[in-house]
Formats: structure tokens, sequence, C-alpha cells
């Protein structure tokens, strides 16, 4: 894989968000999640903070839409605590979140000149 670039693989991470929205539009609520998963972790190994901020806008809102429109389904909130489990769609955002956190950190150093 050393040496080869973005455009010789295709945009992982369009590709990523692509098959998750695909995924989500028919009913294929953790395929969609596990697609962000591996949108959030393309994003984040480029460092590219618009793109994990996409993430966490497209997490959001297939959640919201679970929560409204498919509320007995196992990946929304009121399914998840029934169960007493974790809402993976929030631990998602929380990953995103501290990422960003990261990043942001990370290009603030740089600007110091400390990174």
């Amino acid at each position: 894989m050393e040496g080869k670039t973005s455009n010789e693989h295709g945009d992982i991470y369009s590709r990523l968000m692509a098959i998750s929205q695909e995924a989500f539009e028919s009913e294929f609520y953790e395929t969609a999640y596990h697609a962000l998963c591996g949108a959030m972790h393309h994003a984040n190994s480029t460092g590219n903070e618009d793109n994990l901020k996409a993430v966490q806008e497209a997490t959001k809102k297939q959640q919201d839409w679970i929560d409204c429109h498919a509320a007995t389904h196992k990946m929304s909130t009121e399914s998840t605590m029934q169960r007493g489990g974790v809402n993976l769609y929030k631990s998602l955002i929380t990953q995103i979140q501290g990422h960003l956190l990261v990043i942001k950190s990370q290009h603030r150093q740089e600007r110091m000149g400390l990174g």
C-alpha cells in the first residue's frame, strides 16, 4: 500500500459514505452504521476535520431518523435503552468528537511550531 495515492484507490471516504447512505435507504441500519465507522476511521487517519464533521452529521441524521421512524429497531435509542445496552450511533458521535479534539490540538501545535 505504500506509495499509493488516494486517486489510485479511488476516494475511499466517499465510497464509504455512499455505502452508508445506500444501506440506510435500504433499511440495513447496522450496515449503514458500520460504513460510517469506516468513514470515520479513514477521515481520522487522513486528519480530515471536514470529513469527520460530515460523518458526525450523517451519524446524527441516521440516528434521529431511526428514532423517529423505526423506534422498534435494535439500533434505535428506545430499543437500546430497553435492552440496557449502548447506543452505537451515540458512541460513534463521541468517538468522532474525541478525534476532532485531537486533530484540533495537533493543528494548534503545528501553528505554534511545536509539532
